[in-house]
């Protein structure tokens, strides 16, 4: 989502920013920095802010949105690392380790985006105790997650395998291209 986005109407306790690509131009803009700009308008007021390793450019823009609408910021690579492969990987977020994680999504930026989940909750239920997700539950989570076309194998009756995948940014396709 982001500022233009319907989704935009919804009060969130925590608000996240994926990785930023160009995508959707016509409408986000043609610099990293409109991009990030409308993503960075579903940050609110004093609400955590999750976010993605960033290009600078687009960093700073999340950054500046943040800080004028005094919402914590929290971002990969500073505020919490993961390590490893979607067969097992490890989350780092402070005094909080959890180790031999799986992921069921295919590529190392699944991986990137388990972490972004997993800080996402931890921050939820920080934000709200009664929201708190166990160990297990992030566990069961990983391990279950169907994302339909992307990465998604089909097997055909002759014994060949497709794979569907929704690729749609420069960085999405050298995603995809590294899982293959």
């Amino acid at each position: 989502g982001g500022e233009l986005d319907s989704t935009n109407i919804v009060d969130p306790a925590v608000s996240v920013i994926a990785t930023l690509d160009f995508e959707h131009t016509a409408v986000l803009g043609s610099s990293m920095a409109e991009i990030a700009r409308n993503k960075a308008g579903i940050i609110k007021a004093s609400r955590p802010v999750i976010a993605a390793s960033q290009p600078a450019e687009a960093l700073d823009v999340i950054c500046d949105t943040a800080g004028r609408l005094n919402a914590p910021l929290h971002i990969a690579g500073k505020h919490w690392q993961t390590d490893g492969s979607h067969a097992e990987f490890t989350f780092t977020r402070g005094e909080v380790k959890i180790e031999l994680l799986q992921s069921s999504l295919i590529g190392s930026h699944q991986v990137d985006n388990a972490g972004l989940a997993i800080a996402a909750l931890i921050a939820l239920g920080e934000a709200t105790p009664s929201l708190q997700t166990s160990e297990e539950a992030i566990r069961y989570g990983l391990a279950h997650t169907i994302l339909p076309a992307r990465f998604e194998q089909i097997s055909l009756p002759a014994g060949q395998t497709i794979v569907i995948d929704g690729a749609h940014t420069p960085a999405s396709t050298t995603a995809l291209g590294a899982a293959v």
